[in-house]
C-alpha cells in the first residue's frame, strides 16, 4: 500500500497548484479511498480531499460530507485525527464558508469525547 499513499501524496501536491480540472478528475477516486481497508491509505486520501477542496468548488460539498462522516464515525484515532484536522484546517482558513457550519459539530465532537456520539452539522 505504500505505492498508494506516494501517489495520493503526489496527487495532493499537485492539485493545490491550483489545478481545478485535476482536482475534478480525481474527486472520485480520492473519495472511493476514503474507505480504503488501508488505514493509511484513508489518511492520505481525507488529506488529499481537503486540497481537492482548496481547488475545486465541485468537490467541496461531497468532500465535506465525506469528511464530517468520518470524524463522527471513525473508531481509529488516526481517521478522527486526519478528518479534524482537515475540518479545523478549513474553519481556519475559510471561516465565513466554514465557521458557522462546522464549529458547532467540532464542539459536539469534543463533548462527546470522540466517541461518534456527535450530531453531523
Amino acid at each position: 500500500h505504500t505505492w498508494l499513499t506516494m501517489r495520493l501524496a503526489c496527487m495532493a501536491t499537485a492539485v493545490l497548484g491550483d489545478n481545478v480540472t485535476l482536482a475534478a478528475t480525481v474527486e472520485e477516486d480520492v473519495l472511493m479511498l476514503t474507505g480504503h481497508p488501508c488505514i493509511d491509505v484513508r489518511a492520505r486520501a481525507v488529506l488529499a480531499v481537503y486540497r481537492c477542496m482548496l481547488v475545486s468548488p465541485s468537490v467541496r460539498d461531497r468532500g465535506l460530507e465525506r469528511i464530517v462522516g468520518i470524524a463522527g464515525e471513525a473508531r481509529e484515532i488516526t481517521m478522527q485525527l486526519a478528518s479534524v484536522s482537515v475540518l479545523c484546517e478549513l474553519v481556519a482558513r475559510r471561516p465565513r464558508q466554514y465557521g458557522a457550519r462546522l464549529v458547532p459539530f467540532l464542539y459536539s465532537l469534543l463533548r462527546g469525547g470522540g466517541t461518534g456520539e456527535a450530531d453531523g452539522p
